[in-house]
Order: structure tokens, then C-alpha cells, then sequence
């Protein structure tokens, strides 16, 4: 079943598009300052993700202190202090931190694209498997290109990923945003006419 925005909804949609438009640009602007500064890219993304790891570990230290005395509450314990403690390693020593990052984005990678390989010979001969052959095999590349130029990649690798999801972000939100410029102009229109018609009445 499709489902319709009615005249009140596109109108509401159509009046954000100027936010969705900077929001687009704010994007665009920071993937490219990302692009030509990865090293504070990658720092960024390794102080962030140290953050988040800290924050996510206090709360499950909470969580685990509320079920003492349950069934597997020392083994949660220990789950969220170790959580705890990669996030305070992180932000202790980013540097060490993005060298870590890099091996895990680098494995990830590795991983992915053998497991996209695979599956694009079960699917054979099926529409799209070509394709997914292309993205596994870059996927793998990109693997082999990560772990080629260790451990320099580690200080460049995490902020150019960074920047090319920055800058896809922002294409997305600009275009998204014109169309709804396009939609608030028709909504605009529409309004007109029908106030003209009700004038001439």
C-alpha cells in the first residue's frame, strides 16, 4: 500500500527544505575540509569514538550494578568496565587509538569484501551479482591498500572515511532539500489558485 502525504504534510515538508539545504552544505563543506585534513579527521573519529565507548560502558556499569545479585551480573560487570576502559584508552592515546581503528576498519573491510565475493557467485547467474562481485572486489582493495601502507595508513585512513560519508551525507541533504523547495513551490502555487477561486466566488 502507498502511502500519500496529504496538503498539510507537504506543506509542512515543503517550508524545511532551507534546512534541509544547509544542513547539505554544513556536510559538504566539512567532508571536503575533512578530505584535504585527514589526519584530524581520524583523530576526530578516534576521540569521538573513545566518547562514545565511555558513555556507552558508564551506562552499563549502571545497568550491571541495577541486576546485582542476578543470574550473569559479574560477566556483564566485566563486559562494561572493559567497555569502559577502551573508551578511556581511546581518549588517553588517540594516537594508539587511530592505529587500532585502522586495524579494525582494515579487517572489516578484508571481511566484507570476501563475503560479498562469495555471495555474488551463489548468486550467479542472477541480475546483480555482477555487481556485487565490483563491490566486494573493492571492498578488498581497499583492505589491501589499508594493510599495504600500515601503520602510516592509520594516520590518513579514518579521516578520509569520514570525509567521503561527509560529503555523500551532504549531496544527499542538498538534493533532498531542493525537492523540497520544488514541492513547497507547488504547495505555494496550489494555495494561490485556490484563494483565487474562492475570491472570485
Amino acid at each position: 500500500m502507498t502511502v500519500t502525504d496529504g496538503p498539510t504534510e507537504r506543506a509542512a515538508l515543503g517550508r524545511s527544505w532551507l534546512w534541509w539545504v544547509v544542513a547539505g552544505i554544513l556536510a559538504l563543506a566539512g567532508g571536503v575540509w575533512t578530505f584535504f585534513n585527514p589526519v584530524a579527521g581520524s583523530l576526530a573519529v578516534t576521540l569521538v569514538t573513545g566518547g562514545v565507548f565511555l558513555a556507552l560502558g558508564v551506562v552499563e556499569v549502571i545497568a550491571a550494578i541495577q541486576m546485582r545479585g542476578s543470574k550473569g551480573f559479574l560477566s556483564k560487570l566485566l563486559v562494561a568496565l572493559a567497555t569502559v576502559a577502551t573508551g578511556v584508552l581511546l581518549l588517553g592515546n588517540p594516537l594508539a587509538g587511530m592505529v587500532a581503528l585502522t586495524i579494525v576498519v582494515g579487517a572489516a573491510f578484508g571481511a566484507m569484501g570476501v563475503a560479498k565475493i562469495i555471495l555474488s557467485f551463489q548468486m550467479r547467474p542472477r541480475d546483480g551479482w555482477g555487481w556485487m562481485l565490483a563491490s566486494g572486489i573493492v571492498s578488498l582493495a581497499l583492505a589491501v591498500i589499508i594493510f599495504a601502507d600500515f601503520p602510516r595508513s592509520a594516520a590518513t585512513i579514518l579521516g578520509i572515511l569520514l570525509a567521503v560519508e561527509l560529503i555523500q551525507t551532504g549531496i544527499a541533504l542538498l538534493f533532498a532539500g531542493l525537492a523540497l523547495r520544488r514541492l513547497n513551490v507547488a504547495a505555494t502555487a496550489i494555495k494561490g489558485r485556490i484563494a483565487d477561486r474562492l475570491a472570485d466566488r
